[in-house]
């Protein structure tokens, strides 16, 4: 009978313990380094009252030689007495520390690959190297953090530095908003969110997503007691440690034809966190890839991307665009693009990104391709045809051809009129 009850037990620990997991979205380690807010090596010891963790190495966070985590019951379903490794903690407004995923404590045969990423903070450079570092996901995601642009910086409450994170900053905010908001925000006696901004360009959208976000939670409720300063820099560094950016993206670009595919999903992730437009047309091409996190990632990728917004002299160079010079030809003349127009068209497809706008996007920016000149080509009923934009001096120009697939630009392609 006795094994019976003992068996029971176990079975009902084990249910728990799998739904306890379950509740929480999968993190890799890098994941884990990122959002911790202390991470040591040490040794759990747990007891009727409760769980600590006798620390011999502080690799994050603030110098201790012990730890006591608030929740001893939750703790003891991260790690047991006696477990030996890495513990990833989250520190609390009011100074409490707990564990905050079930894999809040890896083994110590995790440690050499936590310190590479600890490291890659510092100094990235070493770690893109194929020939010493093989490609991993943790590399991969570690990259897309440093070079994302994303900055977020609260010292009175740090735990508010995770905002651009309920929802992902980078499925709501333009790619090209790279710009420096700062928030001041503080709660109300009815324990309401109070959030203001402070300075950020006109009709910012990262602004307004900051505000929006912390507006939902930073309250007493989750340890916010007082005035804050929240500073978003969303600007994308030029190179963390010795690596350029440009370094850094290029890397990421060739791991989207990784053989791994969880390192193609964490890929498109940190193209995304970076804003990389450019991969778009690379990254459409993997929705509806066999493996689901590499479908999901492209789909959400392809989805969140913002197109650069029109630039400002658009509206003089589109007049541009229908400005024609007369060509005398031995039957009639002819009224072909003229110089002006060629080179407003340079301009506008040089810093338009047409990439993922629908035809009806296309035509109300550049307008029925029939009426450019005389040498323009109406645009075919079936709305999957291309829209083809020649701007043709009589003497040689250029042409902008827009595919369209499900309904969007997939590829713009400008040949040259000899």
């Amino acid at each position: 009978m006795r094994r019976i009850l003992m068996a029971a037990a176990l079975l009902v620990l084990l249910q728990e313990s799998a739904t306890y997991a379950d509740r929480f979205v999968p993190l890799n380690l890098a994941q884990l380094v990122e959002q911790a807010d202390q991470i040591v090596v040490g040794e759990a010891v747990i007891d009727e009252d409760f769980s600590v963790v006798r620390v011999s190495r502080v690799l994050k966070g603030k110098p201790a030689k012990k730890i006591t985590t608030v929740n001893r019951v939750k703790s003891t379903r991260v790690f047991k007495n006696g477990d030996q490794g890495v513990f990833f903690l989250k520190q609390s407004g009011d100074g409490g520390v707990f564990t905050f995923h079930p894999r809040s404590y890896v083994p110590s045969k995790l440690l050499p690959q936590v310190e590479i990423l600890l490291s890659m903070k510092k100094d990235p450079a070493p770690y893109v190297n194929l020939e010493k570092y093989p490609e991993s996901e943790n590399i991969v995601y570690m990259l897309g953090t440093l070079f994302s642009g994303f900055q977020v910086t609260c010292r009175e409450f740090p735990e508010l530095e995770n905002a651009g994170w309920l929802k992902p900053y980078y499925e709501y905010v333009p790619w090209n908003d790279k710009s420096l908001v700062v928030l001041k925000g503080t709660v109300s006696k009815d324990n309401k969110a109070v959030v203001t901004i402070q300075s950020a360009p006109p009709k910012s959208p990262l602004a307004e997503f900051y505000r929006d976000n912390l507006a939902g939670f930073a309250n007493r409720l989750n340890g916010v007691t007082g005035p804050y300063t929240l500073t978003v820099d969303a600007r994308l560094p030029k190179r963390v440690g010795s690596l350029k950016t440009t370094e850094a993206i290029a890397y990421l670009r060739t791991r989207l034809t990784s053989t791994n595919p969880r390192v193609v999903a964490q890929a498109i992730l940190a193209l995304a966190k970076t804003r990389d437009l450019d991969s778009l047309d690379t990254v459409w091409k993997l929705v509806g890839h066999k493996d689901p996190s590499v479908h999901w990632a492209a789909e959400k990728f392809v989805a969140s991307a913002k197109p650069i917004p029109l630039y400002e002299g658009f509206e003089a160079d589109r007049a541009l665009l229908r400005k024609t010079s007369v060509l005398n030809t031995k039957t009639v003349p002819v009224n072909a693009s003229s110089p002006e127009a060629c080179r407003a068209a340079n301009r506008v497809f040089a810093r338009v990104s047409f990439l993922f706008r629908t035809r009806a996007e296309v035509l109300k920016i550049l307008g029925d391709p029939a009426t450019v000149s005389d040498y323009g080509q109406a645009a075919g009923s079936d709305k999957s045809s291309p829209l083809v934009y020649r701007f043709d001096s009589g003497l040689g120009g250029l042409q902008y051809t827009l595919s369209f697939r499900n309904g969007k630009v997939y590829r713009v392609e400008a040949d040259s009129l000899d």
